[in-house]
């Protein structure tokens, strides 16, 4: 019986293993063919003026919005209950939330081989040049707050070109890593290092940045398995990131908040806006 019984949990043991492995097979499978249409339309829409390749994503957004009954229903009732509106308006915002997220999809595709027209695109006021001018000259480095709000990857991209210093973004790894490692090499074209958040050596490199003078951005609205405060946000507590303000109040790191808005008349055009968080790098203390 002792025999029978070990063969049983063998055979138990082989299948379980078979299973995982084939599920692994499965989702290496779909990570590869998500890479490989994310790719293609990448390359599709290189070959579109910008105006017209954001139109197609955006169209491609709404018919998301239709088929993802899921995700359109949850979107539909946060905004619901956070903005305080009826379901017809909060229908129509999650649809061009779907619209926008696709462009600004699009346009990281695109960065990859459009990026001569930047500047053009993501317009930076004089006095908010001044903002980050003064910041990089306390000779701490300085660290961009952000979240994602109009396009973030633009956003990086513009700073990295006005300033011209080294820069580094903490993120999380992504659940596809082809497509993780093309978003990152997209990003070093631009001059941007990624820094795997739950890396063993991730803090270290990042102090070790910013005591050069380089710039470290963070988004802090997604719930990660990192060290976190509930602060509020819309009416509830939303778990918030803490490592920007970590780094502000131990190592003296000026601090800013960056966000991009897409220009109503001329969606290809971004505003970026940058305010000083007080407080923040003014001492070391």
């Amino acid at each position: 019986r002792d025999r029978e019984h070990r063969v049983h949990r063998h055979q138990q043991h082989v299948e379980v293993s078979e299973e995982r492995s084939d599920a692994r097979a499965n989702l290496m499978s779909r990570a590869v063919g998500q890479h490989a249409i994310a790719h293609a339309f990448g390359r599709f829409l290189s070959m579109l003026p910008i105006a017209t390749a954001l139109a197609v994503a955006r169209c491609i957004g709404r018919v998301a919005f239709v088929v993802d009954s899921k995700g359109r229903r949850r979107a539909v009732e946060q905004l619901e209950g956070s903005l305080e509106i009826d379901a017809k308006t909060a229908q129509a915002k999650a649809k061009e939330v779907y619209g926008n997220i696709a462009m600004v999809a699009a346009e990281i595709a695109l960065l990859e081989r459009r990026r001569d027209r930047l500047v053009e695109r993501v317009e930076l006021s004089a006095a908010d040049r001044r903002v980050v001018e003064h910041a990089l000259a306390l000779g701490r480095g300085l660290v961009v707050v952000t979240g994602h709000l109009g396009n973030w990857e633009l956003l990086a991209q513009r700073l990295v070109f006005e300033t011209r210093r080294s820069a580094f973004v903490l993120a999380r790894e992504g659940p596809n890593p082809f497509i993780a490692r093309w978003i990152d090499r997209v990003r070093a074209l631009g001059g941007i290092e990624t820094i795997n958040r739950r890396g063993p050596r991730s803090l270290r490199r990042i102090v070790t940045a910013l005591r050069t003078g380089a710039i470290v951005g963070v988004l802090i609205d997604q719930d990660t398995k990192v060290a976190s405060v509930h602060v509020p946000f819309f009416g509830r507590l939303a778990k918030t990131p803490t490592v920007a303000a970590r780094l502000a109040l131990r190592h003296g790191c000026p601090t800013i908040l960056a966000v991009m808005r897409r220009r109503s008349d001329d969606p290809t055009r971004h505003e970026m806006r940058i305010e000083r968080i007080e407080g923040a790098g003014t001492s070391r203390d």
